[in-house]
């Protein structure tokens, strides 16, 4: 008698377990074929463009310029600074929708800046391919603005102090 107990609570037991992973295997089917959210307009320009970028911190502010170049598959960039020393370089895989730091500084090597500014980063880096100004603010008050730069760096600004129509 306990011999047929036990047998019949080991084949309840398979069987609440195959139905389980009958069950999760259904899930993780259709969770692959789920729509996932609509993309951000793609604009691929293999040509590199310039932003002006600039992250304002409670305690200061580290203001540069942002080389990028947007591709089929990734975005790739580095931020400067105004003296030309290069902070970081990044990689945005689109596949994936990972980002890569590579060459920080010193000063952004630590483990909990990287973090920081891999998850930053990883969230507005694909709106460089949409071509607009952004911004973007984290949770520590930390901001990211980012602005294209013109593509014609040869215009002049004119100042009114040097028109002077008056000349005798």
């Amino acid at each position: 008698m306990s011999q047929l107990r036990t047998l019949r609570w080991i084949s309840t037991k398979l069987l609440l377990g195959a139905i389980f992973a009958l069950c999760l295997l259904t899930a993780c089917s259709t969770a692959q074929n789920a729509p996932s959210a609509p993309p951000l307009p793609w604009v691929v320009t293999d040509s590199a463009t310039t932003w002006s970028a600039q992250i304002t911190m409670p305690r200061g502010n580290l203001s540069g310029l942002c080389v990028v170049r947007v591709r089929h598959d990734s975005i790739v960039g580095a931020w400067v600074n105004e003296f030309g020393v290069q902070a970081f370089d990044f990689t945005y895989e689109r596949q994936r929708q990972r980002i890569r730091l590579a060459h920080l500084i010193p000063p952004l090597r630590r483990f909990f800046l990287r973090r920081m500014l891999k998850k930053d980063f990883q969230t507005f880096v694909p709106h460089f391919a949409t071509g607009q100004t952004f911004s973007h603010q984290n949770r520590h008050g930390i901001r990211y603005d980012f602005a294209p730069l013109p593509l014609d760096t040869t215009q002049t600004v004119q100042d009114s102090t040097f028109s002077d129509t008056t000349a005798p």
